[in-house]
């Protein structure tokens, strides 16, 4: 009787192999006259894996072929790098490597994904550099394509061609933008090296949003406002909008609680029971403050004014009477001369919407 997995020899009444642990079927416990006739074969752990029937393992086929396979086929309880047996429960994790052997593996794998980041680096710089060769008009672009084409290829892997492609991508408009200002010329030659590196410039908004809001910025740094047809404003003479986004107008609300106290004298009148005089005194406090949504609407941004369109209220500011922004990630403040408290917003993006308003102002 031998183990249909490991080939062991099997004692009558075992439920598990002791040797591999796997469970013993019926059938290896009470073989046929023909099978307990033949031999346990063991393969060889740096055999190829091939496909092979537990019961071709554990008695041997006659054909030729199940011989061939077993020749062939792997063994599933050793170690796939040293060939040992593997302990009981490594079988259990389906494990392919020992304790040791699993050690060497992983470091391999970490010096692997060290080498591979430090290649990623290398080639990056080399990037950069052919990038703002053709940037400063040292060499045409088709040469510059050639030479990123050869850098990139040297990339261990896709994913690591999209890491350097980006990170190229955001040094150069750093670079670039150092002065916070984009002219015709710069957005014309920043077009040409997102080419290069297969970007799409016109979906810089959806997958590089920061990139986008950047060159946003410097565009109107530079003095070239966007227009747009904004129909739910009645524009003045001469005016022209600018820019217009989804608003919330917030109003500071006071948080109270209820503060009191009992006061009055009690007195036993009897065993177990005594009368109170007296009532609880209190009122309501201030505890803190915390910041409420008071209308929503529209905030248009024009040549001449700021406009809040809400569904219950409408605020307006001329840059006459603008005194100054406050700006937050998500919102601005705007003080005003004609205003006794500052109305606060919050918009999708209150950098872009700042940025139009300093400049259209001016």
């Amino acid at each position: 009787m031998y183990c249909s997995d490991c080939g062991a020899i099997l004692q009558e009444g075992d439920v598990f192999c002791s040797t591999c642990g796997v469970k013993v079927s019926p059938n290896e416990l009470n073989p046929t006259t023909s099978e307990t006739q033949l031999k346990p074969i063991f393969v060889q752990p740096d055999n190829k894996v091939d496909n092979l029937s537990s019961r071709d393992l554990a008695i041997g086929h006659k054909s030729e072929e199940a011989q061939l396979r077993i020749k062939t086929q792997k063994h599933s309880h050793l170690c796939e790098a040293c060939g040992k047996k593997l302990s009981f429960t490594d079988n259990l994790k389906g494990a392919r490597f020992c304790k040791p052997c699993k050690e060497i593996e992983e470091k391999k794998i970490e010096l692997a994904k060290i080498a591979a980041r430090q290649l990623e680096a290398q080639l990056s710089v080399e990037a950069h550099a052919i990038i703002m060769k053709f940037w400063r008009s040292e060499i045409e672009k088709a040469e510059a394509m050639r030479r990123l084409g050869e850098v990139f290829s040297k990339a261990p892997a896709a994913k690591s061609f999209d890491n350097m492609k980006d990170e190229t991508f955001r040094e150069i408009v750093d670079e670039i933008l150092v002065d916070n200002i984009l002219s015709v010329e710069e957005e014309t030659k920043l077009k040409a090296i997102a080419e290069l590196l297969t970007i799409n410039f016109p979906m810089l908004e959806w997958n590089y949003k920061d990139i986008f809001v950047k060159l946003f910025i410097a565009r109107i740094n530079d003095g070239r406002l966007p227009i747009i047809n904004a129909s739910n404003i009645v524009l003045k003479k001469n005016e022209i909008a600018h820019m217009a986004q989804r608003a919330s107008l917030l109003k500071q609300v006071n948080i109270t609680e209820y503060q009191g106290g009992y006061s009055g004298v009690s007195f036993r009148v009897m065993k177990g029971v005594r009368f109170s005089t007296g009532g609880v005194r209190g009122r309501r406090v201030v505890v803190g403050t915390k910041m409420q949504e008071d209308d929503s609407g529209s905030i248009v941004a024009t040549s001449q004014r700021i406009v809040f369109l809400g569904d219950r209220k409408t605020i307006e500011v001329p840059y006459s009477k603008l005194i100054s922004l406050e700006i937050f990630e998500d919102g601005i403040r705007v003080h005003a001369s004609n205003r006794q408290s500052a109305p606060l917003f919050t918009l999708e993006n209150g950098n872009t919407f700042a940025a139009v308003v300093n400049r259209a102002a001016q």
